[in-house]
């Protein structure tokens, strides 16, 4: 499988994780393309190398297209899956680093709001970025993860919580 998301973006597992998995599914390689970040990359690289499959370094990225519009307005959104380029070159170390910024403060609005109308409570901002200390890339499955590292919720939970504050509020 050549498009697969770690907890670095919206995936279940970790980068280590995830190399495992994937050895255990007898692949003799992988690839960790998460969305808008490689922060997970070396993690992932290191497990791959330990375990003896290849790995392949890519990343997702969210691409806005101002020409098409979403009925509600929005500009409409496409992903570009894009493999082995260098995540350290200047231009492309910062624009990574501002779409994690950009996720980031967008989920921590969705958040506010979510606090502000009472669909969320019992945890805080801070509390959120406290418990996904080494993501710079935060989305909704971030601050479920925390609710759930709190207690808060289930993993029986997560249709509500992402229907409720997400879907049917912001349309994501």
């Amino acid at each position: 499988n050549m498009h697969n998301h770690s907890t670095h973006s919206d995936g279940k597992y970790t980068p280590t994780q995830l190399a495992q998995h994937i050895a255990e599914e007898g692949y003799r390689a992988g690839a960790l393309t998460d969305h808008d970040t490689a922060t997970g990359f070396a993690e992932f690289k290191a497990e791959c190398d330990r375990l003896g499959i290849a790995c392949i370094f890519g990343v997702e990225f969210t691409a806005p297209c101002p020409e098409l519009k979403r009925p509600d307005g929005r500009e409409e959104k496409f992903h570009l899956t894009s493999y082995h380029f260098d995540p350290e070159y200047p231009e492309m170390k910062e624009y990574l680093y501002q779409m994690g910024l950009r996720e980031k403060e967008q989920t921590r609005v969705i958040f506010e709001d979510a606090v502000r109308d009472g669909l969320l409570s019992g945890i805080t901002w801070q509390e959120v970025l406290d418990y996904n200390q080494d993501i710079a890339w935060l989305c909704n499955e971030h601050v479920f993860r925390a609710m759930k590292h709190k207690g808060l919720v289930t993993d029986l939970d997560y249709y509500d919580f992402y229907t409720r504050i997400y879907r049917d509020r912001w349309g994501t």
